[in-house]
């Protein structure tokens, strides 16, 4: 690893200080990570993440495009098996 990724990597926040800045706990993190929502992150490796200031400063924010995309699936089933209808417009 070349000094220059290094320093990238160090200067990057873990999980404990962004949850510190957004006020939030460690575990709301990874939840959120799982639902596909929160502030953009980095894996490095299999367990270890990382997040950059700028992320969680936009996402504190609240600015559009500071967090994660939603994850896109399979639309879900009811009970009887079949594909729930589209949610009807309001308007």
């Amino acid at each position: 690893m070349n000094a220059e990724l290094k320093e990238q990597i160090a200067a990057m926040l873990t999980p404990a200080q962004a949850a510190e800045q957004l006020g939030v706990a460690v575990k709301t993190l990874k939840k959120w990570r799982w639902k596909g929502v929160g502030p953009r992150f980095e894996r490095l490796g299999h367990k270890t993440v990382r997040y950059s200031e700028a992320a969680v400063a936009a996402f504190a924010r609240s600015e559009p495009g500071a967090g994660v995309r939603p994850k896109i699936g399979r639309p879900k089933k009811n009970r009887s098996g079949a594909e729930n209808p589209p949610p009807q417009s309001l308007y």
